[in-house]
């Protein structure tokens, strides 16, 4: 406890409690839902939903980064640690995380097989991402037109 904190009255270091623990939980919202929400029968269709996925993103990434000329392994080291991280700082559990075919066939444009520039465009587009998440802009996917997001979709 800070010296700043001894000072506060006692209704004053209850909000700051408050505080504390709702940014606590703005960060990691697998806080809210995994013990409210988690039962034997939900814990089972959990295990087999992981199952099922872990079954369908392995021959999907090995495509994907043959899709991105780049060599088979790459493709399951981006496909798993996204969802990992998601699992843990995501408040969706209805979204998609992990490479998809137009984002491989763009790498492949862009980085024509070379690793490095394939590792820096990665690299870039994480801390974009952490950067948008950090400030709370994820409003700025509001301004982005239907069409646009239709035609990427369809794309994907």
């Amino acid at each position: 406890m800070s010296d700043r904190e001894l000072l506060l009255p006692i209704d004053e270091k209850e909000k700051l409690k408050d505080v504390k623990i709702n940014t606590t939980r703005s960060w990691f919202p697998i806080k809210d839902w995994l013990f409210s929400r988690t039962t034997k029968d939900t814990l089972k269709k959990d295990i087999i939903a992981g199952i099922t996925l872990s079954l369908l993103i392995i021959p999907q990434s090995l495509v994907y980064s043959n899709l991105a000329n780049l060599p088979a392994e790459y493709g399951l080291y981006c496909s798993f640690p996204g969802a990992l991280i998601y699992a843990l700082f995501g408040s969706s559990d209805m979204i998609n995380v992990g490479p998809t075919a137009i984002m491989s066939l763009i790498i492949a444009h862009t980085c024509q097989g070379d690793l490095t520039l394939a590792f820096s465009l990665s690299f870039m587009s994480g801390i974009i991402q952490l950067f948008l998440g950090l400030f709370g802009l994820g409003y700025l996917c509001n301004l982005i037109s239907k069409t646009l997001l239709s035609g990427f979709i369809c794309a994907a």
